[in-house]
């Protein structure tokens, strides 16, 4: 586990301990639990093979990140992410999440 990795996961559960855990804090864990991290970088830490997450804010908007999480190859056909079975309040605070890094 990364330092990055490893300082998030405490803080989560930490948050998540006390009650007081934002859907911020929730898509945090989701993008460690669901390996997002093995091709995507946040904040310099992270995988090189699929684009920082950071940076998805400048051609994208929440709509097209919630769909291209569930469902990749519906986006971009030639797409090597799986897609993942989250609920829907889970695929929006993981794209409204991604969309504030830019902020």
């Amino acid at each position: 586990m990364t330092r990055v990795a490893g300082l998030m996961s405490g803080l989560v559960l930490a948050l998540l301990g006390s009650g007081t855990a934002s859907a911020a804090d929730s898509a945090r864990v989701l993008i460690q639990e669901k390996g997002c991290l093995t091709c995507h970088s946040l904040h310099g830490e992270g995988g090189k093979l699929a684009p920082p997450l950071e940076a998805v804010y400048q051609w994208s908007n929440v709509d097209r990140v919630t769909t291209y999480i569930r469902d990749p190859k519906s986006v971009f056909q030639r797409s090597v992410m799986p897609g993942y079975a989250l609920t829907e309040q889970e695929l929006r605070q993981m794209a409204d999440y991604i969309m504030g890094l830019g902020e």
